[in-house]
């Protein structure tokens, strides 16, 4: 039995150093500022995108991870791990749909790949917090099928739920009508979204 090496993108908001700690591959989503592009926790830190967030004239925009980036993420593993990579859910970006496209790529190329790509319903740390079980699982020598499970049970019993501190970054993004901004700063409504 091959061990098992986990991936996740930095939408798991998954810091480099923890990643590194428990031997996540940690691919990261484009953040891109006008024309510039930059790799998520890589090139640019959370509190760098908060300040560029603060003083940017454009409004910031993601791209996914690409085919590309999970072709040679998956072949640098397939031969000496089984591959179980927990990506942002599908209903949020591509990225899934592209680990799902690169996955079969690599497997027809490689007739031993274990490549198993786990739709998760998630974002940030909905399933950040149980990619880390499942690295401690791989460390520990549970089994795909173990870890699997778990992911099962943890991200289908999880909601996340937030407020924000201003409806700006709603709106910009588009998210919100600038009316239902101006109502909601008017009543003094600080929403909780989940």
């Amino acid at each position: 039995m091959k061990p098992i090496k986990i991936m996740t993108d930095s939408c798991s908001d998954i810091s480099p150093e923890i990643a590194e700690k428990y031997g996540i591959h940690l691919l990261p989503i484009h953040i891109i500022f006008g024309e510039k592009d930059y790799l998520d926790r890589y090139d640019i830190s959370a509190e760098e995108f908060y300040n560029k967030l603060e003083t940017s004239e454009v409004h910031p925009k993601t791209a996914q991870v690409s085919v590309g980036q999970h072709i040679e993420a998956f072949e640098k593993y397939a031969n000496d791990y089984t591959i179980i990579h927990v990506p942002m859910s599908a209903n949020a970006s591509g990225t899934y749909q592209s680990a799902c496209m690169a996955r079969e790529t690599v497997m027809e190329e490689n007739k031993n790949a274990e490549i198993y790509v786990y739709e998760n319903c998630q974002l940030s740390y909905g399933y950040g917090l149980w990619v880390i079980e499942a690295a401690k699982m791989a460390f520990a020598g549970n089994s795909a099928e173990e870890i699997l499970n778990m992911l099962d049970e943890k991200i289908n019993n999880t909601e996340i739920l937030f407020s924000v501190s201003t409806l700006d970054y709603l709106q910009k993004g588009g998210r919100i009508s600038s009316a239902s901004k101006l109502i909601a700063n008017v009543l003094d409504i600080s929403p909780i979204l989940s």
